[in-house]
């Protein structure tokens, strides 16, 4: 008796494999994008400490940030864009703006940013498709207004 599996069998495997693997894969790049959310997450609120830190330390409650200024230190590139300072990684871009606080997942406006907000809180801004799944999976509720000058992006509020 011959010992060994018929070609059938193994393209019955293969077929198998695949199947799980095409169910598998998206469920685990969202949650790989999820897990940098974390991260982006935790720098913006370290961003929001220093610069409510330092309005407290000179009495100015309106008072802009910049990472020149506050005691806050991210690793990365320094650029500036639209004449804004940002603080590059390899996934995020952080900016202190007029009345928010950003990170622009990287390309910068192609898939979402979390901001913490003056006056709105804690918002994710789906710039595309993909970057609104995000935004809802992380619990957002769509906003009626969106502060984002992108037309075709939507803010939800978390």
């Amino acid at each position: 008796m011959k010992k060994g599996f018929t070609l059938i069998e193994l393209l019955v495997v293969v077929l198998i494999i695949g199947i799980l693997a095409a169910i598998a894969l998206p469920q685990y790049t969202k949650t790989v994008e999820k897990s940098r959310t974390a991260e982006a997450w935790v720098n913006l609120k370290a961003m929001d400490t220093a610069l409510k830190m330092y309005r407290l330390a000179i009495a100015d409650q309106n008072a802009a940030g910049s990472f020149e200024v506050l005691e806050i230190e991210i690793p990365g590139t320094d650029t500036t864009t639209s004449g804004v300072n940002r603080k590059n990684t390899k996934n995020f871009s952080y900016a202190f703006l007029s009345d928010h606080i950003a990170a622009n997942r990287l390309p910068m406006s192609t898939k979402y940013s979390l901001t913490i907000h003056d006056t709105y809180g804690r918002v994710c801004i789906g710039y595309s498709e993909e970057g609104q799944k995000l935004c809802q999976s992380l619990g957002g509720i769509a906003m009626g207004a969106c502060f984002s000058s992108t037309t075709s992006a939507t803010c939800y509020q978390l």
